[in-house]
């Protein structure tokens, strides 16, 4: 029998527009970094200042969502996709997950993606 290895990456997701730049980043990085502290990775925020600052000079005039995903090892992966305007008028649909959370899991609260290896 092998053993499985959780591996998984820290996620935030940042609005970005040109008006405002980053919504909220020092709340989303203040989240990453208690994250990571719990976590026992490395968080190099000045990097990702600069990273974040570098790639939003390529960016049109609409808004873009970023994903940021952290590795144990400070490896830093910045994505983004261009908000399109929604042309729908009207109330949106919502559904509520079926899964449940389990609120006295520690890590309820924290974004992280997680990779199962055999």
């Amino acid at each position: 029998m092998t053993d499985k290895k959780l591996q998984f990456d820290l996620l935030e997701t940042i609005l970005w527009t040109r008006h405002d730049g980053y919504f909220l980043l020092d709340y989303h990085l203040r989240r990453l970094k208690d994250s990571a502290e719990y976590f026992s990775f490395s968080l190099n925020e000045d990097l990702i200042k600069k990273k974040l600052d570098d790639i939003s000079n390529n960016f049109s005039y609409k808004p873009h969502r970023i994903r940021l995903l952290l590795a144990k090892d400070e490896n830093l992966m910045i994505t983004s996709d261009v908000i399109e305007s929604n042309s729908q008028t009207g109330p949106v649909k919502l559904t509520f997950s079926k899964i449940r959370v389990d609120s006295s899991d520690p890590v309820g609260g924290i974004n992280y993606m997680r990779i199962l290896f055999c």
